[in-house]
């Protein structure tokens, strides 16, 4: 619950671990794939940092491409790069609002795998499902 009047609850949204990719993906332009990946993670100790963004980047096959700016990558680069920014904070929900739209079969399948290979990773019940 993140809200509830009458019991007094109000979860502040950067507390309440939910992710969420949009449509557009909503990279940061000015920001490499490495610092878009590690945006939310400043409250953590610099070692921590790296060794999410370094782990993320890795699951989602997109490490090579940690200096290169959105712009400088494909599609597919992108919506891996938009889901390891949303995951490395290792939320308890992630949404999704289509970001897997306009990919080829093949494509989208492999983004899809590696989704569910990060929940069996960190135990995470696999729910993915086309809507």
């Amino acid at each position: 619950m993140v809200f509830d009047a009458e019991r007094g609850i109000h979860v502040e949204p950067q507390h309440r671990q939910i992710a969420y990719v949009f449509q557009s993906l909503a990279l940061f332009p000015h920001l490499t794939v490495k610092a878009n990946v590690l945006y939310g993670l400043a409250h953590l100790p610099a070692a921590e940092q790296t060794m999410r963004a370094t782990r993320i980047l890795e699951s989602f096959r997109v490490d090579r491409l940690a200096a290169r700016r959105p712009e400088e990558i494909s599609g597919g680069e992108k919506q891996r790069v938009a889901l390891a920014r949303s995951l490395v904070t290792e939320p308890r929900v992630l949404m999704l609002d289509e970001p897997l739209i306009g990919l080829d079969a093949e494509l989208k399948s492999a983004i899809v795998d590696d989704l569910r290979a990060w929940n069996t990773a960190k135990k995470i019940p696999d729910s993915v499902r086309n809507a």
